[in-house]
């Protein structure tokens, strides 16, 4: 049998190599100023708005790719499933964008209130005591301080009518700037300055399914999922808290229930059984299920680490997909495959040659008391040049692809969040052909390779691009590009010729003599 790449994934997150908020006041704060394009008396005002009210246990990259979703397109849609601290990570966000509470504005949404809300939000047509409601008067606000930014958070507005919310008129206006709407005689626009989160709870209780029509206006749909990284980084800090109180008290003066927790977590080999369940069995319901129904890293079963407290977790989704009332039960032996891996150092059951052609074998009804033995011979010889074929086809296929999106990147046809998203997806399809048996071992490792290559060539030009941004906007502070600044941006193109694509580079050449041409010193 082969060893599931997952199985080694997360060994290496004991313990997590991550960058996290606590490690980036100085990222934070680069963040902040590089939107609001200033610099703040307060060198650590970045870090202390993403500590408001407690900073989060976070990679600073996770925080920095959904701000940046944001601060790009002004109108963003979260949608996550139960215990991925989206409304932690939204309300951090927002307190980057507005500086201050009094330019936040937050609806929480409830089923069968899409009328009040309108009244209470928006105004009252066709009353004679009609008054603009909070968010119009919100907008009123944002036109009062243009040099400000204001954010509204629309949370679980999935659970009422978005259009029923805005009322005709508004709705219309937002899909097109251009519409005309009046309020008392006067009209009514969309600030420049305003930006807009909307979250939704993927899977369960939702009264309305978005569609396009609905990210039109309120923008494009992203999903926070599990994140497996985050319940290790909490595992983590739970075990330095124990120590850190076991050392300063003494062993003998902590309740032997603390004494459990920090034995199970100093366990190397348990807490990577907790981690790796966590990973399959979101995987095993995204797959078997749906994507709503997986669980988040902030869950009450990220405390569930105790060895004798393994049964509850895996009771814990079972009940959780259980209580949908599915076609198809969940059950632990739903998860039998993962307690094999347990007790065979990470080997996927049944993925050996032989077990999967004998499943493929009875399938097809092979194994009858009279034609077993000449099916068996004709069979293999068929399936052996079948499966060469198909195997060959997969290769060319994951091969193509991680191509193709890194193509794609250098093309400037994607992004660099795009492109890295992609790859995560190729990925993860890796991951569940190799669990399936379809690849191997070796050869998901080799796709891995590939695809951490393409991965490490967008991060680094990423990297050297924003590098290179924060050079030139630090020359031009005086408004003048000197001789001698001219020549480190020069010197700087020299030294990452290399290291990115030609059509990146030659870009970076046209803008060093773009700003040289409009801002060099005439001397």
């Amino acid at each position: 049998n082969e060893i599931d790449p997952d199985w080694n994934s997360t060994y290496e997150l004991i313990p997590p190599k991550v960058k996290t908020l606590t490690e980036s006041e100085a990222d934070l704060q680069s963040l902040l100023e590089n939107f609001h394009n200033q610099q703040f008396k307060n060198q650590s005002l970045g870090y202390q708005l993403a500590a408001d009210p407690f900073l989060p246990t976070m990679e600073f990259e996770k925080f920095k790719y959904f701000f940046d979703l944001l601060t790009k397109n002004k109108y963003v849609v979260f949608s996550s499933v139960t215990g991925t601290g989206s409304s932690t990570i939204i309300d951090r966000i927002a307190n980057l964008v507005a500086l201050d509470k009094e330019r936040i504005l937050k609806i929480n949404c409830a089923p069968q209130f899409d009328l009040i809300y309108h009244k209470k939000y928006i105004f009252l047509e066709e009353d004679e005591k009609s008054k603009k409601g909070e968010l119009l008067k919100f907008w009123d606000k944002c036109f009062e301080q243009p040099d400000k930014k204001f954010i509204a958070i629309i949370d679980n507005f999935d659970k009422i009518n978005p259009e029923t919310f805005f009322g005709p008129q508004i709705w219309e206006k937002l899909a097109d700037q251009r519409e005309k709407v009046f309020f008392n005689g006067e009209e009514i626009n969309i600030p420049e300055n305003f930006y807009m989160i909307t979250t939704t709870l993927s899977g369960i209780g939702s009264r309305v399914q978005l569609n396009n029509e609905h990210f039109k206006r309120l923008g494009g749909l992203y999903f926070l999922p599990p994140s497996t990284t985050e319940l290790a980084l909490y595992l983590n800090d739970k075990k330095k808290e124990l120590k850190s109180e076991i050392d300063s008290k003494g062993k003998s003066n902590i309740e032997v229930k603390k004494l459990r927790e920090y034995e199970a977590l100093s366990n190397k080999e348990n807490m990577h059984k907790v981690i790796y369940f966590f990973e399959k069995a979101n995987d095993l319901i995204y797959d078997e299920y749906s994507r709503g129904l997986q669980l988040g890293q902030w869950n009450n079963l990220r405390k569930l680490y105790i060895p004798e407290q393994f049964d509850e977790m895996v009771m814990t989704f079972v009940n959780h997909v259980n209580a949908t009332n599915p076609e198809k039960k969940l059950t632990s032996d739903s998860f039998e495959n993962f307690f094999y891996s347990f007790s065979h150092d990470g080997k996927l059951k049944g993925s050996n040659f032989i077990s999967t052609s004998f499943e493929v074998f009875k399938a097809w009804g092979f194994f009858t008391e009279f034609v077993v033995a000449a099916s068996f011979a004709i069979v293999t010889a068929l399936f052996s040049a079948y499966y060469v074929k198909k195997r060959k086809k997969l290769i060319n296929k994951y091969l193509s692809e991680s191509e193709n999106i890194y193509q794609k990147y250098v093309a400037s046809h994607l992004h660099s969040g795009e492109a890295l998203e992609e790859l995560i997806t190729l990925k993860k399809e890796i991951d569940q052909d190799a669990k399936n048996g379809k690849i191997n071992y070796a050869e998901a490792i080799f796709f891995y390779n590939s695809i951490r290559d393409r991965t490490q060539a967008i991060e680094i030009t990423r990297n050297i691009n924003q590098s290179f941004m924060q050079l030139v906007e630090t020359f031009l502070e005086d408004n003048v590009i000197s001789k001698s600044e001219h020549k480190k941006l020069n010197s700087f193109l020299e030294k990452i010729k290399f290291k990115i694509p030609k059509d990146d580079y030659n870009r970076l050449k046209a803008e060093v003599k773009k700003v040289w041409d409009e801002h060099g010193e005439k001397k």
